[in-house]
């Protein structure tokens, strides 16, 4: 290959590794088409392996591996540019002891120790231009790595508050009807209203973190009670139930309200549907079945019209879980 195309091949690499680290990191509406390429498609293939066999406990390590791995390939890109453009013209890179050309090998033992910022002094550019080359991909080295590690304790924070976000929601209860006993005890009634809205607020960040870090959707817990997919979907289906209940309706109208926005806007910025819910994985039942147990008339065509309209909702919700690994078991 003539020395255009490796300095060809070196400038691709590197506006390709700028694009995508500039627009996983900085960017609130997602990650570089690099990244999301490789990570969205190798949690697909985990999750087909999970669907035949639940493997929740090697799913947990997904998450992790995909954010280190990105650190690296990061890196990888950047070492490759830095070589495809060093490789480009003989005795680029010369031993400091004897001034020979180093090869092959050594180019590459030159990269590491450049990006890695070690400078072993062993292996040094031969003159201009390659000692500013080598000095710009050190100092981008060091970059990448600051904002690596910025990004890394962002997501990992934003882990956390899923976490917690499901188990504020299942603390209120394991299934509708304990949350929504729980919901319509008058003398409590101020004590939940304040917790709601924390809820709500809550649902409305983790949105937004699910924008801003896409690799969150491969964080995934073994305890249904820490899924925040799992958990927003109950906390929606109580809040559907509970709006059916007659009087409740019009008492908590402005709460519910401001709930029911928050789960729209979370099935809105964290879509994320890798996998597509069948009628079966919706089940419907459970719905019909709770409004039974709360003795409302679930073959009312009023709430039959109120189902209809909550469905295409749920169905989004639903489509999350399994996306998450989880389904609506």
């Amino acid at each position: 290959m003539s020395a255009t195309g490796y300095y060809l091949i070196s400038a691709l690499l590197m506006a390709g590794l700028i694009w995508d680290c500039f627009i996983t990191v900085f960017s609130a509406r997602g990650s570089g088409f690099f990244t999301r390429f490789w990570t969205r498609n190798f949690w697909k293939f985990s999750l087909i392996i999970h669907r035949l066999r639940p493997i929740h406990r090697l799913l947990t390590l997904i998450g992790p591996f995909m954010l280190l791995t990105t650190i690296i390939f990061w890196w990888v890109i950047m070492g490759g540019s830095l070589f495809a453009a060093l490789v480009a013209v003989s005795d680029s890179v010369i031993n400091s002891k004897t001034g020979t050309g180093a090869n092959f090998a050594e180019i590459v033992y030159f990269v590491g120790s450049t990006i890695t910022s070690l400078g072993y002094g062993d292996f040094v550019a031969s003159g201009a231009p390659w000692t500013y080359i080598s000095c710009i991909a050190a100092f981008a080295a060091t970059v990448v790595i600051t904002i690596s590690l910025s990004y890394v304790l962002a997501v990992l924070a934003a882990s956390i508050g899923r976490k917690t976000l499901a188990q504020n929601i299942y603390a209120l209860g394991k299934n509708p009807a304990e949350i929504i006993e729980k919901l319509r005890k008058d003398e409590e009634k101020g004590i939940f209203r304040e917790y709601l809205l924390n809820l709500s607020t809550e649902i409305n960040r983790i949105a937004h973190n699910h924008l801003a870090y896409p690799v969150l959707h491969f964080f995934h817990s073994p305890e249904h009670e820490r899924s925040v997919a799992r958990a927003i979907l109950l906390l929606s289906d109580s809040l559907f139930l509970l709006s059916r209940i007659p009087g409740e309706r019009e008492r908590s109208s402005g709460l519910l309200g401001v709930l029911m926005s928050s789960i729209v806007n979370y099935g809105t910025l964290a879509d994320f549907k890798l996998v597509h819910p069948t009628d079966r994985e919706c089940k419907i039942d459970r719905i019909l079945d709770d409004a039974h147990n709360l003795k409302l008339d679930a073959a009312h065509s009023d709430f039959r019209k109120a189902l209809d309209n909550y469905l295409p909702l749920r169905r989004q919700l639903v489509a999350i879980c399994l996306s998450d690994g989880w389904c609506d078991e």
